[in-house]
């Protein structure tokens, strides 16, 4: 992201996983999760042997204390992540609950939060990362609403992305 940042007034960024769009600063459009079900994934993550459960927010990426090699993965993306005692006491509107687990985020974290796709968008996003967003959330989407936004079709688009969470691009 650092290496757009000098055409930020030219570009408008999709964001988590499509869940948030900006222009010049401004919000186009934001997918809100339900805080009944962020309680739900947050608990759920807690029982995953060394996974570590990141909230995705308006203000700020959130990640409880304890899991250094989480925090500092998540670093590297994320530059306004916060360390907290308890992720359920945060105050934010969450577009995303991203989980981190250090060996394989496919055999060791997406067999546990399969059972969310029929109501929410679950996507293994790295080696060590998995992504829930509201459903129907995806980058594919985000770039169909910019398209509508600003009057445009698939032939004047250009899209671009690295890992499996790129696949509706």
């Amino acid at each position: 992201l650092d290496k757009f940042l000098e055409h930020k007034e030219d570009i408008i960024f999709i964001a988590e996983n499509g869940a948030l769009g900006m222009e010049k600063g401004k919000e186009l459009f934001s997918d809100i999760l339900e805080k009944n079900k962020i309680e739900e994934f947050v608990k759920l993550g807690r029982t995953i042997p060394n996974a570590a459960t990141i909230l995705s927010g308006k203000k700020a990426g959130y990640m409880e204390k304890g899991n250094e090699l989480a925090f500092n993965e998540a670093s590297i993306g994320m530059k306004t992540l916060q360390l907290v005692d308890d992720l359920l006491d945060v105050e934010d509107e969450i577009l995303k609950v991203a989980i981190f687990e250090k060996e394989s985020s496919y055999d060791n974290l997406y067999p546990y939060y399969k059972k969310f796709e029929e109501t929410h968008t679950v996507v293994v996003s790295g080696k060590y990362w998995m992504d829930i967003m509201s459903k129907g959330v995806n980058k594919g989407s985000a770039l169909e609403k910019i398209q509508r936004y600003l009057n445009i079709d698939k032939s004047e688009t250009v899209g671009f992305g690295g890992y499996l969470n790129d696949w509706e691009i």
